[in-house]
């Protein structure tokens, strides 16, 4: 579905809308004539929600998985509290800055047969190899939003989108957390997910507490990957220890080389 203005069409959703039709896919194409007009949308949707969740016999207002997130962030900032330190236990491996943490059961499968350290492409690879028909990828990222890591994010959903045919989805946590992250959790097993935080060049304190703001960002992303970790999901966590531009550019380069290793066999 894209939602443009009628005064500012996009050649590129325009592309894309004509190449999915023409595979098949369903697209709804909405064109708004004035700015106005994106209030009754929201009320068009939200109706939608109501009667889609009343057919499916579902309450689509009812995140168990989210609160689920919630109540492991809740742990780990009561150890944080404790001890003011964030429990993320010891990277598997690392790479230029880069950290990769990974469950036991996940780490075992995406080391199997690989004789000393492995790679940042090669854990990446062999990640992006688990799917299967239908599945996709969903890059969770803990960093802030600006144009820089825009422009990093939107390549490297193209890049993999486009070398191994799988629909990748974006977005920044922790908002997510309350759209999007219910699907990911509580949904089908069909997703695989990258998660990517980064250590803050300057954290605040909260006031009469030993958590930082950065230790809580940290929290909920760890609480999240709990919640993904139990249900059986393959997620990996990649730490960004320094720059998040120098950071996204290590992981772009081994991304980049996977694909390419993809492209080889």
């Amino acid at each position: 579905m894209s939602l443009t203005l009628a005064s500012e069409p996009s050649a590129d959703l325009a592309r894309l809308g004509a190449e999915l039709k023409q595979a098949g896919a369903p697209w709804v194409e909405i064109v708004l004539p004035r700015r106005v007009e994106l209030a009754a949308e929201f009320y068009r949707w939200e109706v939608a929600t109501a009667v889609a969740g009343a057919v499916l016999g579902i309450d689509p207002f009812d995140e168990p998985n989210v609160q689920e997130s919630k109540d492991n962030t809740a742990a780990i900032l009561a150890q944080i509290e404790k001890t003011g330190v964030v429990p993320e236990g010891e990277p598997r491996a690392r790479e230029d800055g880069v950290l990769v943490y990974a469950s036991q059961r996940l780490w075992e499968k995406l080391t199997s047969y690989t004789p000393g350290h492995p790679s940042l492409e090669m854990l990446i690879g062999r990640l992006l190899a688990l799917k299967r028909t239908g599945d996709y990828l969903a890059i969770l990222a803990y960093v802030e939003r600006t144009a820089g890591t825009e422009s990093a994010f939107a390549h490297l959903r193209r890049e993999i989108r486009d070398a191994i045919r799988i629909p990748v989805l974006q977005g920044y946590g922790p908002r997510f957390l309350h759209s999007i992250g219910q699907l990911y959790k509580g949904g089908p097993s069909t997703g695989i997910f990258l998660q990517i935080t980064s250590s803050d060049a300057e954290d605040l304190p909260i006031q009469g507490s030993r958590i930082t703001f950065g230790k809580l960002k940290l929290a909920q992303a760890l609480g999240d990957l709990q919640a993904l970790d139990s249900r059986g999901k393959p997620a990996v966590r990649l730490h960004i220890a320094g720059s998040v531009a120098d950071g996204l550019a290590t992981i772009t380069q081994a991304v980049e080389r996977a694909l390419t290793a993809f492209a080889q066999t």
